[in-house]
């Protein structure tokens, strides 16, 4: 493998964990957002 096929190789995995990274962020706040209305839900239930 060339040095140059390296760097591709590198820079290549580089933005796939990026890519991921975003998607658990994205993940992450649709879970949260969930928390909150099962909350929201069992606050009513208890009114």
């Amino acid at each position: 493998m060339t040095s140059e096929e390296m760097k591709k190789t590198i820079e290549f995995m580089l933005e796939q964990q990026a890519k991921h990274e975003s998607e658990i962020q994205d993940l992450r706040s649709v879970g949260k957002t969930i928390q909150d209305n099962q909350q929201k839900i069992q606050e009513s239930q208890q009114a």
